[in-house]
C-alpha cells in the first residue's frame, strides 16, 4: 500500500534511501529525501518525498535515471499490488546505480525515486520546477515504469520519435539478451497510444529535455 502520504509509502521511501546509501550514492543537501507539497484533485494540500542520489561523472552534464515508488495504496481493505507498477522500475534503477558506482560514468548520473506519480506526476513536476542543479545541465531522462510486465520479453522504449539520435544509440542493444526492444508509443496526436505524458518523463518532455 504505497499511496503517497501513507505509512507504507514512508516505509518504501526509507527502504530506497537505505538502498541508495548501500549502493554508494552521494546525496545533496544533507539527505537523500527531498520533500515537496502539491494540491490533489480535490484541491487539498498533500506532501510527498522524492528520493535523490547521484554518481559524479567526469562532466557536469546530467542524465536523470528515474522510477516512481508510489502506488495506489489500499482501497476497500484491498491492497493494490504494485510489484510491476512500479517496484520493477525502482529495482532496475537500483541495479543501474550499483553498477555505475563501480564503473564511473562520463556524465553525472542523478537517480530519482519519484513520489506521487499516481497523483498526476507530482514528484516529477516538483523536481523539474525546482531542480537541485541547473535544469540546463540535464541532457536526458531515462524513466522506467512497469518494465517487468511483458510475458514475451519485450521492452517498449518511447521517446525516440522526438529525439531520433537516441534510436541509433539503442538499436542493437538487445542483441543476445533474450529481450526485444520495441520503439514507439511516442507519436503526437495518437491519444492514449502516446505514452509521453503517462509517466514521470512527461514533465521533462514538456521542458524539451530528451527522454526514454
Amino acid at each position: 500500500g504505497r499511496k503517497t502520504g501513507t505509512t507504507g509509502n514512508k516505509k518504501a521511501a526509507d527502504f530506497i534511501a537505505k538502498r541508495f546509501s548501500e549502493a554508494g550514492l552521494d546525496f545533496y543537501q544533507d539527505s537523500f529525501k527531498h520533500p515537496f507539497t502539491f494540491m490533489d484533485r480535490l484541491n487539498n494540500e498533500q506532501k510527498g518525498i522524492n528520493i535523490i542520489g547521484y554518481v559524479r561523472g567526469r562532466t557536469k552534464q546530467l542524465i536523470v535515471i528515474s522510477a516512481h515508488y508510489d502506488h495506489l495504496g489500499i482501497s476497500n481493505s484491498k491492497v493494490n499490488n504494485g510489484a510491476d507498477d512500479n517496484a520493477s522500475g525502482v529495482a532496475s534503477m537500483l541495479a543501474i546505480a550499483e553498477y555505475f558506482n563501480h564503473h564511473k560514468p562520463k556524465n553525472t548520473l542523478l537517480f530519482i525515486a519519484f513520489d506521487a506519480e499516481e497523483a498526476g506526476l507530482q514528484g516529477a513536476y516538483a523536481f523539474v520546477k525546482n531542480p537541485i542543479l541547473s535544469k540546463n545541465r540535464i541532457k536526458l531522462n531515462i524513466n522506467m515504469d512497469m518494465v517487468s510486465h511483458n510475458d514475451k520479453s519485450e521492452l517498449y522504449t518511447a521517446g525516440t520519435y522526438k529525439t531520433p539520435i537516441l534510436k541509433k544509440i539503442i538499436e542493437g542493444a538487445d542483441k543476445d539478451t533474450g529481450i526485444k526492444i520495441i520503439f514507439g508509443h511516442d507519436l503526437p496526436g495518437t491519444g492514449k497510444e502516446d505514452w509521453t505524458m503517462q509517466s514521470d518523463q512527461g514533465p521533462f518532455a514538456q521542458e524539451n529535455i530528451p527522454f526514454l
